[in-house]
Order: C-alpha cells, then sequence, then structure tokens
C-alpha cells in the first residue's frame, strides 16, 4: 500500500469520496463556507464598542489621508493599515470596520489545515480543531469585533504551524514564514512578547536537554555537559539570589516607568536609574558569569564532537533529525535562508510602525521609549484596569467555551501523564510528543500568564481557547479515528448508535425538566424591589431533576456490561460532544446576532447603545433639514467622546464643551450626566432628551467567588483588610462558595444565568442628554418621531 493509501486508510477522511473530491476536502469546504457566514453576516448592526470606536476612528483618519502615528494605547499599527486600506476599497461604515478582523477569523479557521499531517494533528484532529473554532462563542463574538486580538489569532497561529513543521522537515520557506509572523505580530498586540517567551523556552529547554543528555552519555564530552549544567544553574540560583538581596525600592524603581507622556529627558533619567539599580546590575553579573560558563561548556562539548566541517556540526551534528537540535542545525547551515527571514521580518516591522516611512519616530515607540509597545504596558500592571481577580477566566471560560474547557484541560494532563511516561521509558513513542508538549505549554501558560497580569479583559480570553481547542481537536480526532476503525472492525453498531441518543435524549429531558423547575415566581420584596423566587410546587419536586442522569447512569452501565468499556465510552464522548456543540453553537449565536449589544452575558463585559448611533443620526438628518449638509454646530463633552467621534467624523462643526463661549448657543449639544451637571445654569434655551450611552455586566455576580488578595479587600470575597487571605483562607472561600449551592433557589439562580442569561442585579448603565436649542424643537421631534 502507498504512503498517501495508507494516511487515508489510518484516518478515514481522506479515502472516503463525495462525488469528485475527498470527503476531507468536503468538509474543510463546508467549515470555510459556515466560516465565511458567521463572521460576516449582520457585522454592522450592533454599535462599535469604546475601543472599536477608537480604532476605527484612527483607521479613518489614515484612510483620509491625515496620517497615523503609533500610540501603544491603542496598541500596534496593524489594525489600523489593514481597516484604512478596507475604507480605501469599501467605503467608511461599522461594518466595513469590522470586515477585517471577520476576514482574520475566516482565516483562523482554515489554518488547522496546515496541522493535518499524521505527525500533527492528523486528519480528523485538524477537523475537530478547525470544528472547535468555528463554534467558539468567545472566538465567534470576538473576531466581529475589530479590535487586535483576532489579527494576533491569526498570527501566533502561524508562528505555531511554522515551528512545528519546520522541525519536522526543514525547509526555508517556515523559516522567512515564521520571521514574518513574529514582525506582524510585533506590530499588532504586545501579548507577543508572551507567545515568544513560551514557545521560544520551551524550544530551549528541550534542546538544552536533549544536548545535555547526549554530552553526558559521551564521556570525551562528558565535562562540556556538566559545565553547560553550572551555567544554567548559576542563572536559575542566582537570579532568585539577586531578586532577595537587592532592595524592595529595586523593584519598585523599575517598574516606575514613566509610560505617559513622558518627555525626553523623563526617559533618559529612567535609564539612568536602571543603569544603577543593583538589581538590574545583579542580574546582568549573573547573566555574563552564566552566559561565560556556557561558551566554556559548548567549547569542550563542541571539542569531542564529531565535526562535519559545517559550524553547526560538532556540537549538533548527531542530533536526529525531526528534533528541536536538528531543526537548531538546519537553521544555522541556512545562512541565506536566516538573511532573508531576518530581512522579510525587519522590512515589515519597519513598514508598519514608521506608516510606510511617514513616521519614522515610529520606530523607537516600537522599540526602546518609555511609553512604547513593551514598557508602556509593563506600566499597566500595577494599574490593574478593570481590577479583575485571578480566577476571572476560570470563571468566565466554563459559561461558554464547553468543549475547549473541558476536552482542552483534558488533553493537556493526557499529553502531561504520556510524556512522564515517555520519560521514564514508557508511553506511546509514535506520538509528536515535542508538538504536543509545545501546545500544552502554550496553553497553560497563556491561561497562567493572563490569569496573574494586572489588566484582565473578556477579549483576551480567545488567546485561552485557540491553543485548547488545538489540543481538544486532536483529542477529539483520536476519538474519530478510533470510532471509525471499530466501526470498520465490525465492532460498532446499533447498540452504540441507541446508547449515544438515548444519552442525548436524556440531556434533554434534563434542561428541559430544569428549565420548567426554576422558572421563577417575581415577588415584591420588603424594600419595594422585585425578587425572584423558586415556586413551592419546584421545591417539592425537585428531586425530578435526578431522573435523566439516573436512568443515563443505568443505561452506561448496561452498555459497559454488554458491549464493554471501550465502545460505551466513545458513544458517551461522542453524545457528550454533540450536546456540547449544539450549546455552543446557541450561546454564540445569541451573543453575536441577538444580543450583542446587550451585556447580559460575561464575555460582552460594556456596550455601547444602540441609542448613541440613533442619536447621531437623528442629527444628522437634522442637519440636512437645515443646511443641507453636515455642518450643524454640535458640542460634546470628553466622557461621551468615544465612540462619538466615530460616529461623527463627518459631521464638520463638531467642538468640544470648552472650546468656545461660555455659554452655548449651538443647535445640539451631547453631554455627559457630570457635565449636564456642571452646566445646568447654562442650558435653560435647552430641551433635554436622555439616552443611554453604554451599559455593563454586573460585575458583582462573580467577584465573590472567592478571596482576590492582589485586589483591594471589597473586590473580592475578601472583604476587609483584617479578614485573613492566605492559601488556606482562599480556598476555604471557593469551598464555601460552592457549598453554597446546595439549595434550590441557589441552583435556580446559577442554572437561569448558565442557561437563560436571567441576571439578578441590574446591568450598569452610563447615560447622556442630548440638549436640543427649543427653537429646533418642533423640528427635531418631527425627525425622531
Amino acid at each position: 500500500m502507498s504512503q498517501g493509501k495508507a494516511r487515508a486508510a489510518e484516518n478515514g477522511a481522506g479515502g472516503i469520496r463525495v462525488g469528485s473530491i475527498s470527503l476531507e476536502t468536503t468538509l474543510w469546504i463546508v467549515l470555510i463556507l459556515v466560516a465565511i457566514v458567521t463572521r460576516f453576516y449582520d457585522l454592522g448592526s450592533r454599535a462599535l464598542h469604546h475601543d472599536e470606536g477608537l480604532h476605527a476612528y484612527y483607521s479613518w483618519l489614515l484612510a483620509e489621508g491625515r496620517g497615523y502615528v503609533h500610540n501603544p494605547l491603542m496598541h500596534g499599527p496593524f489594525l489600523f493599515h489593514i481597516d484604512a486600506l478596507f475604507y480605501l476599497l469599501f467605503g467608511d461604515s461599522d461594518a466595513v470596520s469590522r470586515a477585517p478582523a471577520a476576514l482574520a477569523g475566516v482565516v483562523l479557521v482554515g489554518l488547522p489545515w496546515f496541522l493535518r499531517d499524521p505527525r500533527y494533528l492528523r486528519r480528523w484532529g485538524a477537523l475537530a480543531s478547525s470544528l472547535f473554532i468555528l463554534t467558539s462563542p468567545s472566538i465567534l463574538y470576538f473576531t466581529r469585533f475589530i479590535r487586535h486580538d483576532p489579527f494576533t489569532l491569526v498570527g501566533v497561529m502561524l508562528l505555531f504551524i511554522c515551528i512545528v513543521r519546520y522541525l519536522d522537515r526543514p525547509e526555508r520557506k517556515w523559516l522567512i514564514t515564521g520571521s514574518v509572523a513574529i514582525a506582524f505580530l510585533l506590530a499588532n498586540h504586545e501579548i507577543v512578547f508572551a507567545n515568544l517567551v513560551l514557545f521560544f523556552g520551551f524550544l530551549y529547554v528541550v534542546l538544552a536537554i536533549d544536548r545535555i543528555r547526549v554530552w553526558l552519555a559521551d564521556p570525551a564530552r562528558r565535562s562540556g555537559a556538566l559545565i553547560v549544567l553550572a551555567a544554567h544553574g548559576v542563572a536559575l540560583i542566582g537570579l532568585p539570589v539577586v531578586l532577595v538581596l537587592s532592595p524592595s525600592s529595586a523593584v519598585d524603581e523599575i517598574l516606575d516607568i514613566p509610560w505617559q507622556n513622558p518627555t525626553n529627558q523623563e526617559q533618559i533619567d529612567y535609564y539612568e536609574r536602571l543603569a544603577s539599580n543593583p538589581l538590574v546590575l545583579g542580574a546582568i553579573a549573573v547573566a555574563l558569569i552564566s552566559l561565560a560558563t556556557l561558551v566554556i561548556g559548548l567549547r569542550r562539548a563542541r571539542s569531542g564532537g564529531v565535526d562535519d566541517g559545517a559550524p553547526a556540526g560538532a556540537l549538533l551534528g548527531d542530533a536526529p533529525d525531526g528534533g528541536v537540535a536538528a531543526g537548531v542545525r538546519s537553521a544555522w547551515r541556512d545562512a541565506t535562508g536566516l538573511g532573508l527571514a531576518l530581512l522579510a521580518g525587519v522590512a515589515l516591522f519597519t513598514l508598519l510602525f514608521t506608516s510606510l516611512f511617514t513616521h519614522l519616530p515610529g520606530l523607537a515607540t516600537a522599540t526602546f521609549a518609555t511609553d512604547g509597545t513593551l514598557l508602556y504596558w509593563l506600566g499597566q500592571h500595577e494599574v490593574q484596569r478593570g481590577s479583575q481577580p485571578w480566577f476571572y477566566y476560570l470563571v468566565l471560560m466554563p459559561q461558554y467555551d464547553y468543549i475547549v474547557t473541558i476536552f482542552g484541560f483534558l488533553a493537556a494532563a493526557l499529553v502531561i501523564v504520556n510524556a512522564i511516561r515517555h520519560w521514564r521509558g514508557g508511553g506511546d513513542r509514535s506520538e509528536n510528543l515535542l508538538m504536543q508538549g509545545l501546545l500544552v505549554t502554550w496553553f497553560l501558560g497563556i491561561f497562567a500568564g493572563l490569569s496573574y497580569a494586572g489588566e484582565k479583559m473578556p477579549w483576551l480570553v480567545i488567546h485561552i481557547a485557540l491553543p485548547s481547542a488545538l489540543l481538544a481537536g486532536r483529542l477529539v480526532g483520536a476519538v474519530i479515528e478510533r470510532a471509525l476503525a471499530e466501526r470498520r472492525a465490525g465492532r460498532l453498531g446499533r447498540s452504540e448508535w441507541v446508547l449515544g441518543v438515548g444519552l442525548l435524549v436524556a440531556g434533554v429531558a434534563w434542561v428541559t425538566l430544569a428549565s420548567l423547575l426554576t422558572r421563577p415566581i417575581v415577588q415584591r420584596s420588603s424594600n419595594d424591589g422585585l425578587v425572584q423566587q423558586v415556586s413551592a410546587w419546584s421545591v417539592d419536586h425537585w428531586w425530578l431533576l435526578a431522573i435523566p442522569p439516573v436512568g443515563a447512569l443505568v443505561a452506561l452501565l448496561v452498555a459497559v456490561v454488554l458491549r464493554g468499556p471501550q465502545r460505551a465510552a466513545l458513544a458517551t464522548t461522542a453524545a457528550l460532544l454533540v450536546g456540547l456543540l449544539v450549546m455552543q453553537v446557541h450561546a454564540g449565536a445569541r451573543m453575536s446576532y441577538l444580543e450583542g449589544d446587550v451585556p447580559r452575558d460575561m464575555l460582552v463585559y460594556t456596550q455601547t447603545s444602540p441609542d448613541l448611533p440613533m442619536v447621531v443620526d437623528d442629527l444628522a438628518r437634522l442637519s440636512l433639514e437645515l443646511h443641507g449638509d453636515l455642518s450643524l454646530e454640535v458640542l460634546y463633552d470628553s466622557r461621551v467622546a468615544w465612540p462619538l467621534m466615530w460616529y461623527m467624523r463627518d459631521f464638520t462643526g463638531k467642538r468640544l464643551v470648552g472650546s468656545g463661549p461660555d455659554s452655548p448657543t449651538a443647535p445640539a449639544l451631547i453631554l455627559s450626566t457630570e457635565q449636564y451637571n456642571q452646566m445646568s445654569g447654562q442650558l435653560e434655551g435647552y430641551t433635554a432628551f436622555d439616552y443611554v450611552l453604554r451599559g455593563w455586566f454586573p460585575e458583582e455576580m462573580y467577584r465573590y467567588f472567592a478571596i482576590a488578595p492582589e485586589l483591594d479587600p471589597p473586590r473580592s470575597a475578601w472583604g476587609s483588610a483584617e479578614e485573613p487571605h492566605g492559601p488556606v483562607a482562599i480556598v476555604e472561600s471557593i469551598i464555601e462558595s460552592i457549598a453554597g449551592h446546595d439549595n434550590p433557589a441557589a441552583q435556580q439562580e446559577l442554572y437561569r444565568l448558565f442557561m437563560h442569561r436571567e441576571l439578578t442585579s441590574p446591568n450598569g448603565q452610563y447615560r447622556f442628554k442630548l440638549m436640543i436649542r427649543n427653537d429646533l424643537v418642533p423640528v427635531f421631534n418631527g425627525i425622531r418621531l
């Protein structure tokens, strides 16, 4: 049998044909078509979020020929250039603003195609990964959102592909593409630094362990290996010692970054302080000692090696193909490829940060400026914008990304177990543990890093969901392959179908029962508010909720006895996947197409009200009625500027409050509540119309799940600074929160939130006033009504 036919038989999808194309190709086409529809459908119906307004407006300025200046507050320059290009091609609108992100979402669904080889995700694993990316509610929602994150997902996925493919078969195209991907990521979002540390940190550790192990086994190179080990020991021990011995003020001095519009002198002063900082000096000393020791060790190891005439031969010449050492050896020998890769990366980096050479200072903010790409966001760590607790993503992900949460963490655990068994001489040696290890490091590392970071926002969860989707896809792909093998052998039949359908029916029955039993009774409370309660009938019949799971458990036990545990597990896994997939599709569709501007979801966080574009549309019609163009004078204050500036981009008469006469005479004013109260004595000749600018999810619904000692005490279950907040207290707070759901009322609240997004606290709102001059009120009412 040829290699191609063997792989087709092994994976199942390649050999089956639908007409003139294979089943695998058909499935890929379907996935891409569905991705196009789901990402581009109804893109413009939801008002632009505050940050979207910033991104859209400054992209529009660039498209209008007014230039672009890199500002790390809004991350990297790529988004603004791609959005400006789309405006030039298709015009400026909300939908066009989001189109590049939607396109990135489509590309992301297709990228696992490059990992469908048996050495990587395999055919079914790649298809499953794409399906999970396609149906992830968080990825769907935020790839219809003009932020930098969708582009970062594409870039980091491409970089992962390049690394894995190059290590397996070193080809220059992967080297150059990987360099371009890194430059693209650096020019897009600062989270790239975390990804680069995870990717290349993992590869370095694997390389070091592999070389030291090989050299220790060779008497002629053993001394070199021991010196290399000592070099790493110097770094691993010396850096913590320097940190402990340095005064606490040294760390504060490093983190005291002048990131808010610093002068040149302030930036020079900061670097001068770093140059005399004891922690920095100690770290440099340790690094130099470690590096010098490493060089000595490598020279010893090289002198005992077999030199094949190439620079990398003595150190890496004996490395087997497919590993990190072999990949480094190939790159080291390919000077032309490295040169082209470096040239391509630097060129893209320079073009974007200088905005096509129109703003050369962009190279400073891209690198060493204290208000630049890296230092600006390091300075934000202590600011803790959002003030979210350490468990933020732990409570966010399970509400939406059911499959990647369950199967992603399970797959990561299985990879770790298999790696330990492999290290001990067992395990499945046919598996590509290098790729899986890199994937697990990416997933767990970015999860831990984002959970630790001072700024936690819901859109960052997609950086966790992507590697989790790949892990889940590979695991599910292996399950599909096993099921196909069992089916070809005639060991899967009607019994497994009956079990799978039966489990799905039990799940539907439970959800139906739970929705009926938890339907709340709304009553008036003692303080004249409204409260939801469980009906007395529901409390008496709460036991009905046990019937579907008990029935499912009995059916599963019978299947295990009659058909064996493996076949029963296959049917159970299939039923679980179908059920969770349906729930994910429902959650994603509801958020993205039905309630995208209603922050009933923790994932939505905060969202601009549809009132704002409606008001601007009314003012545009008023201006056309009065002047025949958009020259109507409209005053606004800075608190309502975003995304108002985007929606009023074509108004030539707009200006900030305070930039003209003290007593306004403009036909219209758009004022925040604070500005309205401040100017109340100057608005006698105006009529006020009240609107909502934005709403937000009530954070108190999750903040008190556990103690978060990194936040102010009232911002979590900690409550008071006098209360204990150590590890034991944190665990106890988690147990207390979970144990508090042992009664129908608490279970009702949790279920109605999870399945129906019924909030027990009202949405927060920020309101604004539209002030219309009294002589124009009749005309305006005729327009708005």
